[in-house]
């Protein structure tokens, strides 16, 4: 979800996913200093600024936060449900717990239990959609990932590194095997961390978003383009 989207939202909307993070990340059961930081992240947007210290209170007891059936504008409930399972599934341990909070999530969202299994089974397809190597260079350090999710404006990956928010990267894709030369790159991309999350998963112990500084497209990236395109024609 990126910071457009949530500027969208009125104030009941921002606060009332604020504490669906809180939710999702107690339903998790796992909660360190990287999802304390997630949640700053994700709760910025907020009005007041009580409400945040109150959020983290809960988060460190590990209470589930009461969530009202909220009155919302659909296309911001479908984000909602959306960014929630993403942040369920590339844990890659998709406990019960989790299930039936997203469930009950859309439930107070007026959106139905099939909505919830459909963007679970979306979120999944995400870990393989457009899998492609890259090096993410950042200020303090450089790593090879494997990124998913590549779209015209964003990716994810994974990484053993706790990737700040707001972090500038730059990603170098690699068009075959890892081979660091010129004829095996595709154009550079310059890009920004949206937030990054604490998971256990075999391929790091993060999961970065991050949102390019210009979408990808036919003058600036033409040949991801068609990557990109390519295999959303094949699912």
């Amino acid at each position: 979800m990126d910071d457009d989207t949530i500027q969208k939202m009125d104030s009941a909307t921002k606060e009332w996913f604020a504490k669906a993070i809180v939710g999702m990340i107690v339903a998790d059961g796992r909660v360190d200093k990287a999802e304390m930081e997630y949640l700053k992240t994700m709760i910025q947007y907020l009005d007041e600024g009580d409400l945040e210290g109150l959020l983290l209170e809960s988060i460190r007891k590990k209470e589930m936060p009461k969530l009202e059936p909220l009155d919302i504008i659909p296309n911001h409930a479908l984000e909602i449900i959306k960014h929630l399972t993403v942040v369920a599934v590339v844990d890659e341990d998709l406990a019960d717990r989790e299930v039936a909070f997203l469930k009950h999530v859309s439930g107070q969202l007026g959106l139905s239990d099939e909505i919830a299994d459909r963007f679970l089974s979306l979120a999944k397809e995400k870990l393989k959609r457009v899998s492609i190597n890259a090096r993410i260079i950042a200020r303090d350090f450089s790593e090879q990932v494997r990124c998913f999710d590549l779209t015209e404006t964003s990716c994810m990956f994974y990484s053993n590194k706790d990737v700040k928010a707001r972090s500038q990267l730059e990603l170098q894709f690699f068009k075959q095997k890892i081979k660091e030369d010129e004829s095996n790159l595709y154009q550079a991309i310059q890009a920004e961390c949206a937030w990054s999350r604490a998971v256990k998963a075999k391929y790091g112990n993060y999961v970065v978003n991050v949102l390019f500084k210009a979408p990808i497209n036919e003058d600036r990236g033409s040949d991801l383009l068609k990557l990109i395109r390519s295999t959303e024609d094949r699912t």
